[in-house]
């Protein structure tokens, strides 16, 4: 069964809060499962009863350079930093391969989530949330324990047991992204308020790639999760404008531009070369 309760309303101010800031949709219900459609393959041994895959929540947000929409059948876990641990990591990353597997050609799943199979892609999401702020490490060391001084390396998530399918992928929102995109939606949420920052006409910049061509015509688009991942977000903005009451008109308070945050230390001029080619 799916998480109950609270993993729902997390999903909720996940949705409203955070994800919707970097325009991403969410689809159908939350804290749902379906049937799987491979028992033989997914179905644990010796488990009677009808085998089913959770789903917490579904986003979806169109890439500009695959020209697709990609769907991310999302897992929201929290915990506190002392239970975050590989095991319960690499746990959760195997379901999320094995729902997406079924998830992707699921009359259900396409039901419940309104997936079409015509330019749309299903990935996992695997969203990481430190409630107490206290994970001191780099989450990515759970997958490549540091050498201790002494004794064994700890345990380390072992990607051979993920039964992730050719052609799928998962992403992880581990808690230190989320923290990057909660002060992110925090500033522009203080731009807003001083009528410096547009509150809907606004989207992440793409830039023409040698290899990856923006093949969409939108004027504002979502971030991707690469974008979210990635050491520069780039934002670009249209005007600000405040009605006049006296004259009866809409008046421009805030030029149209661009905003760039980034998430790396900045301890260098190379750091910064890539930002300025691109603009």
């Amino acid at each position: 069964m799916a998480e109950n309760g609270p993993i729902e309303d997390l999903a909720k101010r996940i949705s409203e809060d955070l994800l919707s800031r970097f325009k991403w949709q969410q689809h159908g219900p939350c804290d749902r499962d379906f049937l799987c459609d491979d028992e033989a393959k997914h179905k644990p041994e010796g488990k009677k009863q009808k085998h089913t895959h959770p789903v917490d929540v579904v986003f979806s947000y169109k890439d500009p350079y695959l020209n697709k929409v990609i769907y991310l059948n999302t897992d929201l876990k929290s915990y506190k930093a002392g239970s975050i641990n590989a095991s319960k990591i690499e746990s959760a990353l195997a379901s999320l391969a094995k729902t997406i597997e079924c998830a992707r050609y699921s009359p259900e799943w396409s039901e419940k989530y309104n997936f079409s199979q015509i330019d749309c892609e299903v990935r996992g999401l695997l969203f990481v949330f430190n409630h107490d702020n206290q994970l001191q490490h780099d989450f990515y060391e759970f997958f490549n324990p540091p050498k201790p001084a002494k004794g064994r390396r700890d345990k380390a998530v072992n990607l051979e047991k993920i039964p992730l399918s050719a052609g799928q992928q998962i992403h992880i929102i581990d808690p230190f992204l989320i923290n990057y995109m909660l002060a992110i939606t925090n500033d522009m949420n203080d731009l807003i308020a001083k009528k410096e920052f547009p509150d809907e006409e606004y989207g992440f910049y793409y830039p023409q790639l040698t290899f990856h061509k923006v093949a969409v015509t939108e004027k504002y688009l979502p971030a991707t999760i690469e974008v979210l991942s990635s050491p520069f977000m780039v934002i670009k903005h249209g005007a600000v404008y405040k009605f006049n009451r006296a004259k009866g008109i809409e008046e421009e308070v805030y030029p149209e531009g661009f905003v760039v945050y980034y998430n790396k230390k900045g301890n260098s001029d190379n750091e910064f070369f890539y930002l300025l080619d691109i603009l």
